[in-house]
């Protein structure tokens, strides 16, 4: 026992074992003295006897309670009982352990435990829980969904999570193991259509920009056809759109040829020759007549026509003008004259004398069918 209550009993103790000493020394040499009296009937003087007076109650511990200087000293209760049991109390006369103390009890130096170990303060921050997710006093953990509490070992708690899977065993229509480096996930082919239920997958069940959920208004199973110039052709996951008319800028077509007219001549030909494989589409014709040999203004030319062939079926258009006279010009906007082969142009003079006439065919080449 340390501190206080330990120095406490140890002065106790001394002043007994002094008091007792005093009393019997006092004894014995009263004793002494009465027998050399009667031995040589000398008198010897006594010390005085310091009286005790006072009183104790049974199983309390006496204590000097104080000094009398004409009674001497005095004695009485201290606040130690000890009983019959072999119990001790201090502050009560009513111990009901080994060591009862009525009060406070202050340690100085701590307390020592039957381990060896000894504690200095009630609290150390590293040795109890304060508090658990803020709550104090007698905690209990309830089990949750999925999770189990076990006690064991008298001081360990166990928490488990039992139906947490670890991995996921399959077969080959899935793939991973459904661990965080492994994820779980459809292998290709793991899902057709009988694992699919009728209209299962709709438009609202799909992720935006993944898949074509419409074409112009269009939905299920859509299907392109090829228009007029239009040509489809599907490689792999590719469906190529092309035109099978000629590009107006990349394909345009321009020639001309004079044609002279003498003054005999009632008609002359020209030639405007068109690329093998193509077909030409004549959409505009421009005549220009020049000054001949003669200066009479109203000397010209009066038609022009244009022989086609198509699929090696000749046609021949006339153009209408009236006469065209010298130093005129005249361009003509047909309507979509074709011809795979070379364009001929017949021009017929106006009257007797010369003239020069310069035709211009323009368009555009596409490919020949």
């Amino acid at each position: 026992m340390n501190g206080k209550l330990k120095f406490t009993i140890s002065a106790l103790v001394w002043a007994m074992m002094l008091i007792a000493a005093y009393a019997t020394s006092a004894q014995t040499s009263a004793t002494k003295n009465q027998l050399a009296a009667k031995k040589g009937s000398v008198s010897v003087a006594s010390p005085p006897l310091v009286p005790v007076t006072g009183s104790g109650t049974l199983g309390q511990i006496t204590k000097w309670v104080g000094i009398n200087p004409s009674d001497g000293f005095v004695i009485g209760d201290s606040i130690i009982t000890e009983t019959p049991q072999g119990r001790i109390g201090i502050g009560t006369t009513t111990p009901t352990s080994t060591l009862t103390v009525a009060g406070t009890i202050e340690a100085l130096n701590g307390y020592k435990f039957p381990d060896g170990t000894i504690q200095n303060t009630a609290f150390d921050p590293n040795k109890v829980v304060r508090s658990l997710n803020g709550l104090r006093g007698d905690l209990n953990l309830a089990a949750g969904t999925n999770i189990t509490v076990t006690p064991s070992g008298g001081n360990t708690l166990t928490i488990a999570a039992p139906d947490v899977l670890t991995s996921v065993f399959h077969n080959a229509t899935l793939t991973g193991n459904g661990t965080a480096t492994s994820a779980l996930g459809i292998a290709d082919g793991g899902v057709g259509t009988p694992q699919l239920a009728i209209n299962a997958v709709t438009a609202a069940n799909i992720a935006p920009g993944n898949v074509v959920k419409g074409l112009n208004g269009l939905t299920d199973e859509v299907t392109l056809a090829a228009g007029s110039g239009i040509t489809l052709t599907p490689v792999g996951s590719t469906l190529t759109i092309a035109s099978t008319a000629a590009d107006p800028e990349k394909n345009a077509f321009q020639r001309s040829v004079g044609v002279n007219l003498a003054r005999e001549q009632t008609l002359a030909t020209g030639t405007i020759d068109v690329p093998s494989g193509k077909r030409l589409i004549i959409e505009y014709v421009s005549i220009v007549v020049g000054v001949g040999t003669e200066n009479d203004s109203e000397l010209g030319v009066n038609d022009i026509a244009l022989t086609t062939t198509v699929s090696g079926h000749s046609a021949t258009y006339s153009l209408q003008h009236g006469p065209i006279k010298h130093n005129e010009s005249v361009t003509d906007k047909v309507v979509r004259i074709y011809s795979d082969g070379d364009v001929k142009l017949t021009v017929e003079k106006f009257e007797d004398g010369s003239a020069f006439a310069r035709v211009t065919v323009s368009g555009r080449l596409i490919d020949n069918p």
